[in-house]
């Protein structure tokens, strides 16, 4: 209910945004959240029913909590059952006000669940905090995304808030971080990566 007015409209508007640049293989998938998580609409969603589910959303004015952690577990749980279906490398966007209320998960809970078991992938979960009541809880919004290997937005005015939901989208689909180990032997090696047709290559000095 603190969102009333602004942020909320705002917040939608930087949804449906998002939801124009999909492509026709994207999936997206909606969590709202308040005194609990719902899962509004999941990644078999028909595009025009997830539009749909984002313009009837609306505000829950008796709600006393606010399940940050809960929600985000539950969005980075229907990435993990999405699994080989899903097109490409699936992220969250988490957006809140304030600090979490109410959750039956932890934040160090959610933030292992979107690292991932050995052998599972990283879930991405960016974060936008709007600073409404002074900051309250942002900090815990970036440990999140910091520790999902992600990034943590804050707006100080509602009308910011598009734009960094336009940033995650463009840092998703424009840059890859490619990890591996190496041997830090002081000598100058060639790193190659390819895609399908495309490929590239690099040469570096390694530490010693």
């Amino acid at each position: 209910r603190t969102m009333r007015g602004e942020p909320f409209e705002e917040a939608r508007a930087a949804a449906l945004a998002v939801l124009e640049q999909l492509g026709s293989f994207d999936r997206v998938a909606v969590v709202a959240f308040d005194d609990e998580a719902r899962v509004i609409s999941d990644f078999d969603t028909a595009r025009a029913q997830v539009r749909a589910s984002l313009e009837q959303l609306d505000i829950e004015p008796k709600s006393l909590s606010t399940v940050i952690w809960d929600a985000g577990y539950s969005a980075v749980e229907l990435v993990r059952k999405g699994g080989p279906a899903l097109p490409r490398r699936a992220f969250v966007v988490l957006f809140s006000d304030g600090k979490d209320s109410g959750s039956v998960h932890s934040l160090d809970e959610t933030i292992a669940f979107a690292r991932g078991e050995a052998g599972q992938p990283a879930v991405p979960v960016f974060t936008v905090g709007f600073s409404r009541f002074g900051g309250v809880g942002l900090d815990n919004l970036d440990e999140l995304a910091n520790g999902s290997a992600a990034a943590g937005f804050r707006a100080s005015t509602p009308a910011e808030i598009g734009g960094y939901f336009s940033e995650i989208w463009r840092r998703m689909m424009q840059s890859y971080v490619i990890e591996y180990p190496g041997h830090m032997d002081g000598q100058r090696h060639t790193v190659a990566v390819s895609i399908g047709e495309l490929s590239a290559s690099r040469a570096a000095d390694y530490p010693e």
